[in-house]
This record gives structure tokens, C-alpha cells and sequence, in this order.
């Protein structure tokens, strides 16, 4: 049994911990099941709860502004706006529906595929570009840029790689020098 006032008190409690109308700045965590969390930059900060419907918009990494609402006992996470997007490419399956073939992100996330030089396969693994991403009545579009077949393999990982951390796929002739440079000198 609820003791009287406790709800109230942990309301007034969210209340100090965020005080209305202040706006914060996150990283969006991703949950297959739609949901999402923000990571604020502030480290003495609370992680914010974003609801499915909300979190539709967004993609794990992206970086946003946002307020929190208080909510019964949650703390809950309204979106002011997309600062950075975490991701220019994405990991996952392409899917054959009734409303023709799209691709799911491992994030449980669909977009709709447009044509590629690539022939898209139904349940294959693949890495996507992302052409246009999400809003909150639309699905974002992209482009195959990989087939990696049906079973991804250790083959795979630095694509994967490259892909969901955005990491460059080619360095500029002074970083090359710098590497090799360090290369030199630790084997030498």
C-alpha cells in the first residue's frame, strides 16, 4: 500500500531535479522495442524516457535538445530539436511486406528502400545509406549500399563497423603519413 504523499513527493522531487521549461542536451540509446533513453551530456544528470511514439523520429546516437515533463512518477523526454544525427548509414535486414520491401534496422526501426545498384534480397543482412531520415509521420529512405548475405560473419565487422560508428572509410594522405610514421617507430 501507497503511503499518503509519496506520490507527491516524488513529483515535487522531479520537479528540483528539472526544473520546467530548462532545456538539456542528450544522446539518444535506442531500445529494440521502440522506446528510447537520452544520455544527457551533463554526467550529474538523470538518463530521460522517451516514449515509442516520440522515439520514431530519432536514431540511436543522435544528438538532441530537450525538456523534461514530469509524468505521474517518470521523467519524461520532449524532443525540441535534432542537433547532430548519429548515423549517415545503417545495420539490418532486408524485409519483404505487404507494402512492398523495406529494411529493419537491428533497432527494430523500418525504413523503405529505394533502388540501388543493388538488388535488394529478402532476408539478407545489409548496410544502408541513409537518404532522408525519419519524422514523426514518415519512414526514413534509404539506400543498399552492401549485401553481406544472410548470416553476417566476422568477414563483416570492420563494414559493420565503419557503419554504425560512422567511422571514415578513407583518411586524407597526412594521416596516412602519421600512421605509418608510428608504425615505423614502434616496430623500430
Amino acid at each position: 500500500m501507497r503511503r499518503p504523499g509519496k506520490k507527491k513527493n516524488h513529483f515535487r522531487k522531479l520537479s528540483r531535479e528539472y526544473p520546467n521549461g530548462k532545456t538539456y542536451l542528450g544522446k539518444v540509446q535506442k531500445n529494440p522495442r521502440g522506446f528510447a533513453f537520452l544520455i544527457p551530456q551533463d554526467s550529474s544528470q538523470k538518463d530521460a524516457y522517451v516514449s515509442r511514439k516520440d522515439a520514431q523520429a530519432l536514431f540511436n546516437g543522435d544528438q538532441v535538445e530537450y525538456q523534461v515533463r514530469c509524468h505521474g512518477h517518470r521523467a519524461c523526454a520532449e524532443i525540441k530539436r535534432i542537433v547532430l544525427r548519429g548515423q549517415k548509414e545503417l545495420l539490418g535486414l532486408v524485409r519483404q511486406t505487404r507494402e512492398g520491401i523495406l529494411f529493419e534496422t537491428v533497432y527494430g526501426e523500418f525504413a523503405t528502400l529505394v533502388k540501388s545498384h543493388i538488388e535488394p534480397k529478402p532476408d539478407h543482412w545489409g548496410i544502408a545509406k541513409i537518404i532522408k531520415y525519419p519524422s514523426a509521420r514518415t519512414l526514413s529512405l534509404v539506400s543498399l549500399k552492401q549485401d553481406l548475405g544472410t548470416r553476417l560473419s566476422a568477414v563483416d565487422d570492420c563494414s559493420i563497423a565503419i557503419s554504425t560508428f560512422g567511422l571514415p572509410e578513407t583518411f586524407s594522405a597526412q594521416a596516412i603519413r602519421i600512421a605509418e610514421k608510428s608504425r615505423e617507430k614502434a616496430e623500430g
